[in-house]
């Protein structure tokens, strides 16, 4: 008998092989999925919580009449872009490929900070809006995702960068919808 056929209690050693790779190959895969399915569910778990953060915080920051009306025009958009799969999906690529050092604060960020000694309610509600909003835009979406840890690195790196990000969101918005949309329809609807 040549080595092939050589049988270990009676069965060939080949097929034996061949169902034992079968089955460890199998149970790699099924580990895989599971591993792949916890970490989602994690993520979506987490979605959950920041985006009921941001509607929470989004609602106190959006009628306030000392909110200065940039930063308004950029919750606005920020909520639209959270619940829009395309824009949110268009926004992380967007904010991910610009170079975040070579942002300058937007305009209004001088008039936010002088909030923060009189309404510090006001700047700490739309900083946790902010931040819990793009949250839920990166671990909503699975293509998403991905970024996420690079941006919370960038992002721990420099904690005080709601005005930066607000005036990204705001120029993106004006980059796919001009100066105003005056038609008084969702920024959704255009996608």
């Amino acid at each position: 008998m040549d080595a092939v056929n050589t049988s270990i209690f009676g069965t060939p050693f080949f097929e034996i092989s061949t169902v034992i790779f079968a089955v460890a190959a199998v149970t790699v895969w099924l580990t895989l999925v599971s591993n792949r399915a916890v970490r989602r569910t994690a993520e979506l778990q987490a979605a959950e919580k920041a985006l009921a953060a941001h509607y929470d915080a989004a609602d106190k920051v959006l009628d306030d009449p000392a909110l200065p009306e940039e930063a308004r025009d950029a919750m606005v958009a920020l909520v639209e872009f959270v619940a829009d799969r395309k824009l949110s999906e268009r926004f992380v690529v967007d904010f991910m490929d610009h170079d975040q050092r070579s942002s300058k604060a937007a305009p209004w960020a001088s008039e936010m900070e002088k909030l923060r000694f009189t309404r510090s309610d006001l700047v700490e509600n739309y900083h946790k809006a902010m931040m819990s909003g793009l949250i839920a835009m990166f671990l909503r979406w699975p293509s998403n995702t991905k970024h996420f840890y690079r941006f919370s690195a960038e992002l721990a790196a420099d904690n005080r960068r709601d005005a930066q990000i607000a005036e990204r969101i705001a120029m993106l918005k004006k980059s796919i919808f001009g100066e105003r949309n005056g038609s008084g329809t969702s920024m959704a609807a255009h996608c």
